[in-house]
Formats: C-alpha cells, structure tokens, sequence
C-alpha cells in the first residue's frame, strides 16, 4: 500500500516539488502522484512490488472491498476494512507526531525492519544526488573576491573525527518550516590571523592599528531561526497558502514574501590578544584582554527566486578601551555573508549550523553515502550517539584549497532526522599562501590578484542543546499572489537618460538647492579660476566626462561641490567650487581649489556608462520614502529625515569605468565593476560618548539600494 512509504510528508512533499507537481493532499496522494509522474517506488520509499506481499500473512481483497486474511487452515478470516483514505490520515497523524514531538524521534513503527535491511542492501546501489533545488549548487568557485572578503569569517572550527560505528536509520533530509528553532552551544573557538589579514581584520572594524598577529579564542552560545510571519505579512494573498512567511522590502522599495532567517551568537567568554609592529623591535606581543562579543544575522530569501534580496549584519565589541558596535545591510547580493561563498560552498555555511537539505536535497543518508557539491567533497563515516538518538557522522572537505595549496577546509557534522541542521558541528579552516609554490594551477586561478601575506586559521565547535519544529512548510520555488511585477519596480523608460552627449550625470533635485548642474556651470563662470581653467578647457572637448563629484551642504545656503573630470588622453584633474543662489553666474560660483589626479583615476571609457535616471528621481521614487527604508529615511533616518536629507550627508556620484575605491568602510561590495555608476554617501557624527558614522551605496542605473553601514564606538 502506499501509505507505506519510508518518507516522512515533508520529504514526500519537497520530492514533489522538484519535479513541479503540486503539494496538496494527504500522504498516499503525494505517493501516488509522484508515482503516476514517473518517480520509481525505491524514489518514495516503497518496496519493489516483488516484495511487497508479506512473508506470514497473505493479504486478498474480495469483490465487495473487504480483507480476507488468509492466515491458517480453516479458512479466511473476513475484516471489517477502513477506506483507503481514513487508513492514510492515520498513518500520516502517526508520522506527523513522531516528528513534532519534543525530541522529535522517528518511532520505530514508521519504518519496518524489513524496509530497513532493504534500505541498507539497496545503498551500495542508489546513486546519490543532490537536489537541483540547492541554492548552493549555485556557488561558483571565484578567488577573485575571496582576498577581501575572507577576513570576516570570524567564527569558524574544528574538531575530533569521530571512529564509533553505531546502527543508525537512513533518513531524507527534512526541509525547514516556519517556526523552526535550534538552540546551541559554543566550544572551543579560535581566531589567528597574520600580517595581511591581521590589518584587514582592524581596518574592517575601524582601527588604524599597524598589527602583526591576532589571536582570539572564544566561546558562549548561540541559535538559528526560521521566523513564523502572522497573517498581516500575506494580506496581498488569496489563501493562507504561504503563512508563515515574512514580507520584507527588498532594494527598490517594494514588498516581497520571504523565509527570514536570523543567526545569533552570544559569545561572552573572548580572550584577545595581538602583536604590534614596531619599527625598531619588530612584532611586540601585547597583553591579552577579556571581551564580549554579540552577533545578529538576519537573511531575507525570496520566496520564488529562492535569492537573498536583504540581509541585516550587526555585531558588537565590548572590551576594556570601550565599546565597537556595528550594522551592515546589504540588498541584493547574496547577502553579506553569502558573498563569502567566492571561495566556494561553506565560506557562510561555516558561518552558521549547515542546514543538511539545503546541501544534500533529497540525498538519502545512510552508511554508503557520500557525493560532492560545489567544490567540495562529503561522505558519511559511521554513526554516533547523540543524546537519545543516533547520528550519521559526515565529513565535507573543501576540494578546491587542498588542489591548490591554498589550506584546508574541513566540516563534520552530526545529522539525525529530527533536525534540518546539523546538531554537532565542528569545522577547521586555513587559508594561506605560504605552500603555493609547488601548485600549478594557482597562477591560473589568481590571475593577475595575489593572495595576501600571513594566515588566517579559524576553529570553532557548536552543539545543539534544544530543538523547537515549526509547523508550516517553507515552500521555495513558487510565485504568490502578491508578488511585485518585475517590470514595475524599474524606473519608468521616460526617466532613462544616454548622458553620452552631457558631460556628467543628471541631477535636476527638488529637495537640494545646488545641483550637480549648477555646479557644473560654475566652471569657467568665477572671476577667479586659477588652476581650474584646465578643467575648463578639459570639459570643451566633446569625450571629457565628470566621472566623480561630491557635494557638502553643511553650511546653509551654500554647497562645497568637488568636480573629477576625466579628458580621452586619461588626463585627469578636480576643481572645487561654493555653489549659492541659483549658481551659473559670477557672483554665485566661488573658486576653491583644483588640482590634478596624475595615475589615481580610472581609464576614459564613455561608452561604458550605461544610461540612468537622474539623481532627483531617485531620490524622491526611491530612497527618500521613509516608509519603505524608515531606518535610513523616516522619522529617525539615519541619512534623512521626513523626505529630506540630513545637511551633513555629503552625496557623491561616482563613475566606475576601471577599478576605484570605495568609502572603506563599504570596501567589502563588489561595485568597482567597469560600466557602472552608483552613488555614495556619508556621514559623522557625536553624540553623548559615542561616534558615529553611515555610509551608504545605490546602484544609479535604477535607483537601487544597494547597502549602508552604521558603526560607532566609545572610549
């Protein structure tokens, strides 16, 4: 029958939804439909039919539909039979609280012994594959990225091979739900990092530090959750389909349904120490201090596409020379921490508890299993206890850094079937380029990018210490009712503007005085130009472009505009001007200062700079709306307040034709792309014992938020 199925209705369901067939329906409807569209019985956990007749009893069905059990000589015994679909709710309800129960152990009735043993027999032949619905199968091995962005893998680790052999039961991985919960533990953590990686490390949180090493060791607790949204966040659906999921405003302000997830860490037990560089005595070893660090990560995944389209990272600092606090929001790229997987799957999964089915898919677990993903490699190596229940122990390692002598990676973990992420994790990571010299291939992955100087080695070990199951399904892959249309969210065709034929990007802002046209004017219009007379002269030749200005409004009534120009021999210069009034004329354009760039700027590429709206459009349809970004523009707005910005935001426009720098403290986002343009802003502050600073980046060919960062310390 096929209410038999060793498959839990989760499992059932994310098979179903692989092969684009519905999720509706009781157990033995998923079994069925799944069958009907081509799955094989071995797929959905059925014995071959071969098999299926049970050994002692032989089991017939009259004409009238009722059971005739032949089970001695007198004769058949007539049962009163259950229809087929209230014998299905049933053993769907047995496997339902099997798995809902407070530690969530698979009763031993779900699965008989026989389809075990068969299990078991049949694994040497199952091949295994992971799921194509693995967002991480989209992981692209690029070290391009990986010299910046691997410095904030702050928590990683390592821990013993386990050598147990115990008997545990092959399993599917179970997808997440809403409401999913685990809680953990966190042991034996250590941070090292050398030369270059140390100084990223204090030029990442803010310090201009000059350190040989830093050794951190840490530890504390933590937990991971798959937040249960309300009815408020699908009020936009025709059903209750998609409850639990969360609505959240994505990079152009629209809303869209989301599987939030949220990772902290509370690690209240960290030793520092580190080694300065001295220019008589070389490396001094520093005392070691006592500190607490916090961390909160929260990504939001696109119901439908499956992609992060905002991600929250906030941390912060407290030691004996003060207090570090930080929070970094990035729209649309993966998320902060899913950008690290540049140097291949686990970067962010060592980050945080690997969730087993969003690696393996729908991969059966059992002795024999192994696979690989993403440039790395995994197997099963035995089975361990773990409180009540028996674990499979498996090992990832990271193909890619052993090949080419770049380290090490390595993961085991503890999977059982009542959690859909790892309840004992231990991972191990090394990166360095100290024995590349033998290896082949490096040059070839590095190109023209070297790795830095020094190490980074990072270990960490966590243990689940409670388990909470949601209930609904996360269902990923599916539109909703309520989606945005895609074509609604860019800006309007009217607004887009081939400013081939300017000589800078449009402005036309209703919300600030002076523009980047008045500004603009201003050159050769002062009765006093000085050095600026080259910008003139550069800006009357038909390719000369303004590839990078920055306004300061601090003083009322006035604006401090700072103009690059880029002429087609690459001569480069800027020129600085007060712009007042209406700006244009003499007595409203005041010469400052100019000079040139000499080898600082960026090659002449017009044609490169794809078409944009203005500046003012974006401005008033995009991040000036206070309900859609209230933490950057609303009522307290960090870079605006009620629709206006704050005069001491200083806004730049910045022309990327060739790699530039970007504010330091946003340095982490891959936007020094040739062809593209974007705008910067950023702002200091004081306030009581505490400084401030934000900084924010937007993506000009649509108005895109594209992330802000807010950090601030005491002493």
């Amino acid at each position: 029958m096929t209410a038999n199925s060793t498959l839990t209705v989760a499992a059932l369901k994310a098979l179903c939804k692989e092969k684009e067939l519905s999720l509706s329906g009781k157990k033995a409807e998923l079994v069925n439909r799944l069958l009907k569209y081509g799955a094989s019985r071995k797929e959905v956990g059925l014995q071959p039919l071969a098999e299926e007749t049970p050994e002692e009893d032989d089991i017939v069905e009259d004409e009238e539909g009722l059971l005739l059990l032949e089970d001695d000589e007198d004769g058949a015994v007539e049962a009163e039979t259950e229809t087929e679909e209230d014998e299905e709710e049933i053993l769907e309800a047995e496997v339902y609280e099997a798995e809902m129960i407070d530690d969530d152990v698979i009763e031993a009735d779900v699965i008989t012994a026989d389809i075990k043993e068969k299990a078991r027999k049949d694994s040497s032949e199952r091949a295994i594959v992971s799921s194509a619905s693995s967002r991480l199968e989209e992981s692209v091995f690029d070290w391009r990225m990986s010299g910046a962005l691997i410095l904030t893998l702050v928590l990683l680790g390592a821990g013993a091979w386990w050598w147990f052999s115990l008997e545990a039961e092959p399993f599917t991985p179970d997808p997440l739900r809403h409401g999913d919960r685990m809680e953990f533990a966190v042991t034996g953590g250590r941070l090292v990092a050398t030369e270059d990686y140390a100084s990223k490390v204090f030029e990442w949180f803010g310090s201009e530090e000059d350190v040989c090493a830093l050794n951190i060791a840490f530890a504390g607790s933590g937990s991971i959750t798959v937040s249960e949204g309300g009815v408020a966040d699908i009020s936009g659906e025709m059903n209750d389909d998609r409850l639990g999921s969360v609505s959240q405003v994505g990079e152009n302000g629209y809303s869209w349904l989301t599987m939030e997830k949220e990772l902290l860490y509370d690690l209240n037990d960290v030793q520092i120490s580190q080694s300065e560089k001295s220019s008589q005595l070389g490396c001094i070893e520093m005392p070691a201090v006592n500190a607490k660090v916090d961390i909160d990560w929260t990504e939001w995944i696109e119901l439908s596409s499956e992609k992060s389209i905002r991600s929250e990272f906030g941390y912060g600092l407290t030691h004996p020379d003060g207090h570090l606090q930080g929070d970094i929001t990035t729209f649309g790229l993966g998320g902060f921490l899913d950008s690290l997987d540049s140097v291949g799957l686990g970067a962010s999964m060592t980050f945080a508890p690997l969730q087993i089915h969003e690696v393996l898919g729908n991969t059966m677990i059992d002795e024999n299993a192994a696979g690989n993903v993403s440039g790395w490699s995994w197997q099963v190596t035995g089975s361990e206890e773990f409180g009540e229940e028996t674990a499979w122990k498996i090992l990832f390692r990271n193909k890619d850094l052993e090949e080419n002598c770049l380290g090490h990676a390595t993961i085991h973990i503890l999977a059982t079937p009542s959690s859909p992420w790892a309840v004992s994790q231990s991972t191990d990571l090394l990166i360095t380029g100290e024995d590349s010299s033998d290896c082949g291939t490096l040059q070839e992955i590095l190109g023209d990018y070297a790795m830095p100087d020094g190490r980074l080695e990072m270990k960490m070990t966590i243990e689940k210490t409670n388990l909470k199951r949601g209930e609904h399904l996360v269902d990923l892959g599916y539109s909703y009712d309520s989606k945005p249309d895609i074509s609604s969210t860019r800006p309007p065709s009217s607004e887009m503007q081939d400013w081939h034929l300017d000589r800078h990007m449009p402005d036309a802002s209703t919300t600030r005085s002076q523009t980047l046209e008045m500004a603009v004017s201003c050159v050769g219009n002062t009765s006093d130009d000085g050095d600026g007379g080259a910008a003139e002269d550069a800006l009357k030749e038909y390719d000369a472009y303004i590839w990078r200005a920055r306004d300061n409004r601090s003083d009322a009534g006035v604006t401090e505009w700072n103009l690059s120009w880029l002429a087609s021999d690459d001569t480069s210069g800027w020129v600085k001007f007060d712009v007042s009034g209406t700006g244009g004329s003499e007595g409203n354009c005041t010469y400052l200062d100019s000079g040139g760039h000499g080898d600082e700027a960026p090659d002449h590429n017009r044609n490169a700079i794809p078409e944009t709206p203005s500046l003012g459009w974006m401005e008033t349809a995009r991040w000036l709306n206070g309900e859609a970004f209230p933490e950057f523009s609303g009522t307290t707005g960090m870079a605006a307040v009620n629709g206006e910005w704050r005069s001491d935001m200083r806004l730049g426009v910045l022309v990327a034709t060739t790699g530039v720098e970007l504010p330091s403290t946003l340095d982490f986002l891959p936007l020094n792309d040739a062809g593209r343009v974007t705008i910067d802003g950023v702002r200091t502050w004081e306030d009581g014992d505490w400084s401030h600073s934000f900084s924010f980046v937007a993506d000009a060919s649509d108005g895109g938020m594209v992330g802000w960062s807010h950090i601030r310390s005491s002493d």
